[in-house]
């Protein structure tokens, strides 16, 4: 099926493909994973959290008519207490998710 919809539409079906080797063996029942927190996303990026990352700084983009500040190490008003090398890690993964085709 996404061979089909990528011949046809041209889209990008790599997060359907995750979601589908995700699936449990029984039914068409998805696995259930927790939400990672923002810190995670930002430290140990894997590929759905770089989507996501590339995503919000895409929407951020639009609402703030082509500029974004982001305050790394802090998430929702409370300090991450990210270290000196994890604030280095957090600008190389958000400028990652920035060169990120949307």
């Amino acid at each position: 099926m996404a061979d089909k919809l990528k011949a046809k539409y041209a889209v990008d079906t790599s997060l359907f493909d995750a979601l589908v080797e995700q699936a449990s063996g029984t039914g068409n029942e998805l696995a259930v994973t927790e939400p990672r927190a923002l810190k995670q996303r930002l430290l140990t990026p894997d590929d759905a959290d770089m989507l996501f990352l590339t995503d919000t700084l895409a929407r951020r983009l639009t609402e703030g008519h082509g500029e974004v500040v982001f305050e790394a190490g802090v998430d929702n008003g409370t300090s991450m207490d990210l270290s000196d090398d994890d604030i280095k890690t957090v600008t190389a993964t958000l400028t990652a998710a920035a060169d990120r085709p949307l």
